[in-house]
């Protein structure tokens, strides 16, 4: 079981990561932008962050930026909609995986099996 981050503006579909990860019998908390998964971040010890990019209050680029300087051994996991490049600048800076929203559940978990 892990303990997970979901941060996601779009309340349907974080909904539906919390369900899916939850459903698998990982612990999980969400924050609707980044600044708040920042400070989540920053104070929780979570295993893995499943993060959109386009929000407010804070990208997703910039929240893992953030989150990277003072948690640099959590797994992040970008699921986004935006531009494939925005999907490698995620990589760049550190996401173990990028992934092109629309997503399966079946994606989803076989992400989080497969972290090392």
């Amino acid at each position: 079981m892990a303990k997970i981050l979901v941060v996601e503006d779009q309340d349907s579909m974080r909904e539906w990561l919390i369900a899916v990860l939850e459903g698998a019998g990982h612990q999980v908390s969400a924050a609707r932008d980044g600044l708040s998964a920042i400070s989540l971040a920053t104070r929780c010890a979570f295993d893995l962050v499943f993060t959109d990019i386009s929000m407010p209050e804070e990208e997703g680029l910039g929240m893992i930026l953030a989150v990277r300087k003072v948690r640099p051994e959590l797994k992040i996991i970008v699921i986004s909609g935006t531009d494939p490049e925005v999907l490698m600048d995620a990589k760049i800076l550190g996401a173990y995986a990028a992934l092109r929203k629309p997503v399966t559940s079946e994606v989803v978990l076989r992400c989080v099996r497969e972290l090392p």
